[in-house]
């Protein structure tokens, strides 16, 4: 019953991420640098405030925001579809690289989806970064099953 529990939580998590990135994707290109800059100013503001007239810094800065954005909400995914997974009883490896594969295709539909909306444009660097996102969450949370796995085989033993 738990890990029914954990498979439903974990699906309409993956769904809510799912519409989030694709509810982000369809903004067209004036939109979605509006918001990905008064993201970079407000941060830029509270860290190096002394720098907010700095044209230079602040692209470069808006460029490092929007990446680290694709591998934080690609990261949240690859969690919570390798969470999903985990709920099924595969070999451990095969958790990882469904949920990796799962993710890519994601990634992939997304920057295809880009292509028709005005002012924006698919990458495959983007398809690189957002792997990156996938990797670092399906990948920790493969490591905290392992654990909770190796944890529970050794309070079985020693009862």
């Amino acid at each position: 019953m738990k890990n029914h529990i954990i498979r439903v939580i974990s699906a309409l998590i993956a769904l809510a991420i799912l519409f989030m990135i694709f509810g982000f994707s369809a903004q067209n290109g004036a939109s979605s640098g509006s918001l990905s800059r008064a993201i970079t100013l407000w941060v830029m503001g509270i860290v190096c405030p002394d720098q907010l007239d700095n044209a230079a810094t602040v692209t470069f800065l808006h460029h490092i925001i929007r990446k680290l954005a694709h591998v934080t909400e690609f990261a949240l995914l690859g969690a919570s579809f390798c969470m999903f997974v985990s709920t099924f009883r595969l070999r451990k490896r095969w958790r990882f690289l469904i949920a990796l594969g799962g993710g890519v295709l994601v990634a992939s539909s997304d920057e295809i989806h880009q292509l028709f909306v005005r002012g924006r444009g698919g990458s495959a660097t983007d398809v690189l970064v957002d792997t990156i996102g996938i990797v670092i969450g399906a990948g920790l949370v493969t490591l905290i099953v392992l654990w909770a796995e190796n944890r529970r085989k050794r309070i079985t033993k020693t009862m």
